[in-house]
Protein backbone atom coordinates (compact mmCIF):
# COMPACT_ATOMS: atom_id res chain seq x y z
CA UNK A 1 0.00 0.00 0.00
CA UNK A 2 1.27 3.46 -0.85
CA UNK A 3 -0.10 6.59 0.79
CA UNK A 4 0.43 10.13 -0.46
CA UNK A 5 0.53 13.27 1.68
CA UNK A 6 -1.82 16.18 1.07
CA UNK A 7 1.01 18.10 -0.60
CA UNK A 8 2.05 15.24 -2.88
CA UNK A 9 -1.47 14.76 -4.27
CA UNK A 10 -1.93 18.47 -4.97
CA UNK A 11 1.48 19.02 -6.58
CA UNK A 12 2.80 18.85 -10.08
CA UNK A 13 6.49 19.05 -10.90
CA UNK A 14 7.61 22.64 -11.33
CA UNK A 15 10.83 24.01 -12.72
CA UNK A 16 13.00 26.35 -10.73
CA UNK A 17 14.55 28.95 -13.01
CA UNK A 18 18.28 29.23 -13.54
CA UNK A 19 19.93 31.32 -10.87
CA UNK A 20 23.35 32.90 -10.71
CA UNK A 21 25.86 30.73 -8.82
CA UNK A 22 25.70 32.87 -5.68
CA UNK A 23 21.89 33.03 -5.55
CA UNK A 24 20.84 29.70 -4.02
CA UNK A 25 17.34 29.88 -2.68
CA UNK A 26 16.36 27.48 0.11
CA UNK A 27 12.75 26.34 -0.10
CA UNK A 28 10.63 24.39 2.37
CA UNK A 29 7.91 21.89 1.50
CA UNK A 30 5.53 21.03 4.34
CA UNK A 31 3.48 17.86 3.86
CA UNK A 32 1.03 16.13 6.17
CA UNK A 33 -0.56 12.69 6.28
CA UNK A 34 -2.67 10.67 8.64
CA UNK A 35 -1.53 7.11 9.35
CA UNK A 36 -4.18 4.65 8.15
CA UNK A 37 -3.27 1.90 10.62
CA UNK A 38 -2.97 -0.71 7.88
CA UNK A 39 0.62 0.13 6.91
CA UNK A 40 3.01 -2.80 6.68
CA UNK A 41 6.70 -3.31 5.97
CA UNK A 42 7.83 -2.11 2.50
CA UNK A 43 4.85 0.25 2.10
CA UNK A 44 5.88 3.81 1.39
CA UNK A 45 4.55 7.31 1.81
CA UNK A 46 4.93 9.77 -1.06
CA UNK A 47 5.94 12.93 0.77
CA UNK A 48 6.38 15.55 -1.98
CA UNK A 49 7.48 16.09 -5.56
CA UNK A 50 10.74 17.98 -6.03
CA UNK A 51 11.87 19.73 -9.20
CA UNK A 52 14.94 18.92 -11.29
CA UNK A 53 18.32 20.37 -10.33
CA UNK A 54 17.58 20.50 -6.61
CA UNK A 55 18.97 18.79 -3.54
CA UNK A 56 17.35 17.98 -0.19
CA UNK A 57 19.09 19.55 2.80
CA UNK A 58 18.74 16.86 5.51
CA UNK A 59 20.05 18.96 8.41
CA UNK A 60 17.22 21.47 7.85
CA UNK A 61 14.55 18.82 7.18
CA UNK A 62 12.49 17.01 9.80
CA UNK A 63 9.35 15.09 10.52
CA UNK A 64 7.03 15.30 13.48
CA UNK A 65 4.57 12.56 14.38
CA UNK A 66 2.08 11.65 17.04
CA UNK A 67 2.79 8.35 18.79
CA UNK A 68 2.44 5.98 15.80
CA UNK A 69 1.98 2.76 17.78
CA UNK A 70 4.20 -0.01 19.10
CA UNK A 71 6.92 0.21 16.44
CA UNK A 72 7.51 2.21 13.27
CA UNK A 73 10.90 2.53 11.57
CA UNK A 74 11.36 4.40 8.28
CA UNK A 75 13.87 4.79 5.48
CA UNK A 76 13.97 8.31 4.06
CA UNK A 77 15.00 8.94 0.49
CA UNK A 78 13.66 9.34 -3.00
CA UNK A 79 11.79 7.24 -5.52
CA UNK A 80 15.23 6.54 -7.05
CA UNK A 81 17.13 5.70 -3.82
CA UNK A 82 14.81 4.71 -0.98
CA UNK A 83 17.32 4.94 1.88
CA UNK A 84 19.54 7.71 0.56
CA UNK A 85 18.94 10.10 3.49
CA UNK A 86 18.22 7.78 6.42
CA UNK A 87 18.36 3.99 6.50
CA UNK A 88 16.70 3.44 9.89
CA UNK A 89 14.77 6.30 11.50
CA UNK A 90 12.90 4.93 14.52
CA UNK A 91 9.83 7.11 15.11
CA UNK A 92 8.09 4.59 17.40
CA UNK A 93 7.73 6.99 20.34
CA UNK A 94 6.56 9.94 18.26
CA UNK A 95 8.10 13.41 18.43
CA UNK A 96 10.35 15.40 16.11
CA UNK A 97 13.15 13.82 14.08
CA UNK A 98 15.81 15.46 11.92
CA UNK A 99 16.43 13.68 8.60
CA UNK A 100 19.57 11.55 8.87
CA UNK A 101 19.42 11.32 12.69
CA UNK A 102 18.69 7.58 12.62
CA UNK A 103 21.28 5.78 10.52
CA UNK A 104 22.42 8.41 8.05
CA UNK A 105 22.31 7.47 4.38
CA UNK A 106 24.91 8.63 1.86
CA UNK A 107 22.93 11.77 0.94
CA UNK A 108 22.61 12.86 4.58
CA UNK A 109 26.27 13.87 4.55
CA UNK A 110 26.71 14.58 0.85
CA UNK A 111 23.42 15.67 -0.75
CA UNK A 112 22.83 14.64 -4.36
CA UNK A 113 21.57 17.01 -7.03
CA UNK A 114 18.99 15.24 -9.21
CA UNK A 115 18.93 16.25 -12.87
CA UNK A 116 15.26 15.23 -13.27
CA UNK A 117 12.16 15.65 -11.13
CA UNK A 118 11.93 13.22 -8.23
CA UNK A 119 9.77 12.22 -5.27
CA UNK A 120 10.69 12.42 -1.59
CA UNK A 121 9.60 9.16 0.09
CA UNK A 122 9.41 7.50 3.47
CA UNK A 123 9.49 3.69 3.24
CA UNK A 124 8.39 1.54 6.18
CA UNK A 125 11.25 -0.74 7.24
CA UNK A 126 9.48 -2.32 10.20
CA UNK A 127 6.15 -1.80 11.87
CA UNK A 128 4.02 -3.31 14.61
CA UNK A 129 0.55 -2.30 15.80
CA UNK A 130 0.50 1.00 13.91
CA UNK A 131 -2.05 3.49 15.29
CA UNK A 132 -4.70 4.71 12.87
CA UNK A 133 -5.24 8.46 12.96
CA UNK A 134 -1.75 9.49 14.07
CA UNK A 135 -0.60 12.64 12.25
CA UNK A 136 2.78 12.89 10.51
CA UNK A 137 4.16 16.22 9.27
CA UNK A 138 7.22 16.40 7.02
CA UNK A 139 9.24 19.58 6.51
CA UNK A 140 11.57 19.07 3.56
CA UNK A 141 14.19 21.76 2.95
CA UNK A 142 15.70 21.85 -0.54
CA UNK A 143 17.58 24.21 -2.82
CA UNK A 144 18.20 24.76 -6.49
CA UNK A 145 21.71 24.05 -7.76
Amino acid sequence: MNISTNLYTSQSYVAIGDRPEGDKQILMATAKLVISGSETDADYWNVCKLPANTEVIPSLSSLYCDDPGTALVLELGTNQYSASIDTSLDISAGGQFIFGSGAAGTEALSPKVYSGSYDMRATIVSSSTVTAGADVTFRVAYRAR
